[in-house]
Parts: structure tokens; C-alpha cells; sequence
């Protein structure tokens, strides 16, 4: 692998490590605010005009307070708001920073490197359909946390209250949270730029594709067999196809969400059978953990 795509692979593996510990951090937060320690002004009626305004005219930070029931309430607690939100408010910042050089990573590989093939630059290939999930995963995820316009809201007030100034950063994190609100439609957006180089690296995964999910062809190749050649059981694998065959689950994500993401290649007839046999695998992708998303009607 020459030096410069050395240093990509490099700082692929950086960047997927980082978008990991966002899906982590945003998982927490998803979690927090729907179970019974949400914040308690998310359930008391007392901030429900302030919260209902705030989200109104979400992202300005400035929700005219003076004029809403239940104002001195929360000018009485921003203190405690304040020290219950930072963390929350610090994971959609990280985020949105983690975003901004992972979608330049993104770029420079695909004008960078001429080709990502298994079978040229396998570590290469992975990093980057990994990074491209990991990109989709993050933003989904985002989306699905019902209160996050809320929580940065009463943040940003909070933080106005007790230190008469906004915070540096909010202006950049509201827009943010704002450009992702449908995530499915700016991230096709910002993938216009390389979805040629995501498609046909992607179309270059069939032949693979359509060996790992046959179990005909599995079993007439013997290519997982423990008994056909037991002399050969310590001895590493040399076949190509066994290296790809342990990422059967990151082959399901890359077709499903990376086809989703790049909807003019299906001018070609394979993305359309490759994703056909993709849905027949499975109704769900995993975001994160105990997260999924329902493929199926994505693609509806």
C-alpha cells in the first residue's frame, strides 16, 4: 500500500473508532430521555409552554422567556439544567466535529484512490464502506432522539441565564441538528460528489455476494467445511473468499444502506438485485446495540 493511502486507511481507522464512541454517547442519550430519569422538565407541566416554544422556534435560542408561563421556574433551576445537559449538549458538538472530517475522509478516498476492490486493497475497501455506514448509522440515530431540539434548547437557555452570553458553539450545533432532520435526503445529497466511486465498489462486492448467501454454492465449494481437508484446519486461511466471509454482516449494511444513500445507481440492474437479495436476508439493520432501522420501508 503506497504512503498516502497508508496514511487514509490510517485515518479511516481513527475516524471509525470516534463514530463508534458517537453512536455510544448518542445511544445514552436516546436512552436517558425516554426512560423515568428523563429530565424533569421534558415531564412537569410547569416548562410545557417554554419547552412547546422553544422547539417552535427552534434553533433561535432567544424564546422571548419573559412572556411564557412557567418562565421563573426554569430562571430558578437553570443552574441544575445547565449541569444535567452539558454532557448531552457536548455529544451533538462532538458529533457534528466528528462529521465534519469524516465526510472529508470520505471525499479524499474517492479522489484519492483509483479503485476499491476486495481483491486489490481489501483493508482499504473495508475502511471505507465501514466509514461510509458508520456516517449513516450516526445520523439516523440522531433522528431518533425525540428531544433533541428540547435538550439543546433549554441548554442554550440555560447557559444565557447564567453567564448572560450564548454559547460559542450552539448557533453551529442547532444548524446541524436543523440540516439533519431529514438525514436520508442531506446525506444523498452530500454523497452526489462520490457516489459513482460508492457504486461501483459496491457492484464490484457481487460476485462475493452471491457466493456468501448461497448456501448451495457454500456447500458445493466446501469453502466453510471442517471435514473436507482436516489437515488443513491449522493452517491460515488462503482463500480470498474466507477473509470476506467473516464480514457477511458488514456486507448486509454496505448494500442495503449504502444503495439507499446513492438512489441514481439503480439505473444499473445489479445494485436493483443485489439490494432484492439483500432485503430477503433480513427486515432490520442495526444502528446500534439494541437500534435498528426497518430497511424495508426505506426502500418503499
Amino acid at each position: 500500500m503506497a504512503a498516502s493511502q497508508t496514511s487514509l486507511a490510517e485515518k479511516m481507522m481513527v475516524l471509525l473508532e470516534a463514530g463508534n464512541d458517537c453512536l455510544t454517547r448518542m445511544y445514552h442519550v436516546k436512552a436517558e430521555v425516554t426512560n423515568d430519569a428523563r429530565p424533569v422538565f421534558l415531564t412537569e407541566k410547569t416548562y410545557a409552554r417554554v419547552v412547546e416554544s422553544m422547539v417552535r422556534k427552534f434553533p433561535e435560542n432567544d424564546p422571548g422567556l419573559d412572556r411564557i408561563q412557567g418562565a421563573e421556574t426554569v430562571r430558578a433551576n437553570a443552574r441544575d439544567f445547565l449541569e444535567q445537559l452539558q454532557p448531552h449538549y457536548l455529544v451533538f458538538k462532538d458529533q457534528l466535529e466528528w462529521r465534519e472530517a469524516a465526510i472529508d475522509v470520505l471525499g479524499e478516498v474517492s479522489k484519492k484512490v483509483n479503485q476499491l476492490l476486495m481483491s486489490l486493497n481489501p483493508f482499504m475497501t473495508r475502511f471505507f464502506l465501514d466509514l461510509m455506514v458508520m456516517y449513516i448509522r450516526v445520523h439516523i440515530l440522531m433522528r431518533s432522539v425525540a428531544d433533541r431540539k428540547a435538550l439543546l434548547s433549554m441548554f442554550s437557555l440555560c447557559h444565557k441565564i447564567k453567564n448572560n452570553e450564548n454559547e460559542p458553539n450552539y448557533n453551529r450545533v442547532s444548524l446541524y441538528v436543523v440540516e439533519f432532520e431529514n438525514p436520508f435526503k442531506r446525506i444523498q445529497t452530500e454523497f452526489a460528489d462520490f457516489s459513482a466511486k460508492i457504486g461501483a465498489t459496491l457492484i464490484a462486492l457481487k460476485p462475493s455476494l452471491d457466493k456468501m448467501f448461497n448456501l448451495q454454492v457454500l456447500r458445493k465449494d466446501a469453502l466453510l467445511s471442517l471435514t473436507v481437508n482436516p489437515d488443513q484446519l491449522t493452517h491460515p486461511a488462503q482463500e480470498p473468499f474466507q477473509f470476506e466471509a467473516t464480514l457477511t454482516s458488514h456486507y448486509y449494511a454496505w448494500v442495503l444502506f449504502g444503495f439507499l444513500f446513492i438512489p441514481e445507481q439503480f439505473l444499473n440492474p445489479q445494485p436493483i438485485l443485489m439490494v432484492k437479495s439483500m432485503l430477503s436476508e433480513g427486515f432490520l439493520v442495526e444502528l446500534h446495540r439494541d437500534v435498528s432501522e426497518p430497511i424495508h420501508a426505506d426502500y418503499e
